[in-house]
């Protein structure tokens, strides 16, 4: 028996090795789905959630209006103003309201627009136009964090700069929770992990950045903060 297993092996761990080896080849391939992959609710969706909320539209310019939504509390201890990654809408990631939401915190979540069919500086105009909405609103910018996952981090922090450039009130803090904050893909840890991440590698995002923005963007501090 112990023969046997010996000669299965190596049998069984060439099937791991060319099993992995495929995946990674898939996902160089198709990571630009992976990253864009934007999903268009109808008009007359209804939202469906746990916790109590309210739906917002946001109109950003002549014929432009996006929607979000307002998870609130009473008494809350503030605002989260939180920035979806770059894939689906704001009806999926309406489950991670619940990580601020349990501490007490309102949060208002923005579908804004996502590339490829949106490109910069769309985004960024969608999250500075939320945020002056929730001011107008009267709600007070030291009760404000901007928080975002993935590209909603880099968006996140390109919108703190955007908003400090335009001499808007800036928010109590920001959150970037693995935020993409380098569209030239330059940065050491991109360089550090070229031969190990599985899923990413500098010439993948470089190509899902080109979706997002023009090459000549990509080093502006709105697209890269």
């Amino acid at each position: 028996m112990n023969h046997e297993l010996i000669a299965i092996l190596p049998q069984f761990v060439w099937y791991i090795i060319i099993g992995i080896a495929v995946l990674s080849v898939l996902a160089y391939f198709l990571q630009e789905r992976f990253i864009f992959k934007p999903e268009k609710l109808k008009q007359d969706f209804e939202f469906k959630y746990d916790a109590p909320f309210k739906e917002y539209f946001f109109d950003i310019e002549p014929g432009v209006r996006i929607n979000g939504l307002h998870f609130h509390r009473e008494n809350p201890k503030g605002l989260i103003l939180y920035f979806h990654g770059n894939t689906r809408s704001i009806k999926g990631w309406a489950r991670y309201a619940k990580d601020f939401y349990r501490y007490k915190y309102d949060v208002v979540l923005v579908d804004y627009r996502l590339a490829p069919e949106h490109t910069y500086p769309a985004a960024v105009d969608d999250a500075v136009s939320a945020y002056r909405w929730l001011l107008a609103q009267g709600v007070p910018p030291a009760r404000i964090t901007i928080a975002g996952n993935s590209a909603g981090g880099g968006l996140a922090l390109a919108t703190l700069v955007a908003l400090r450039d335009l001499g808007v009130a800036l928010p109590c803090a920001g959150i970037g929770l693995s935020p993409w904050t380098d569209l030239t893909g330059s940065g050491a840890s991109v360089m550090a992990c070229a031969t190990t991440d599985a899923l990413l590698d500098a010439d993948g995002l470089r190509g899902s950045a080109a979706l997002y923005a023009d090459r000549s963007q990509h080093e502006h501090p709105y697209a890269s903060p």
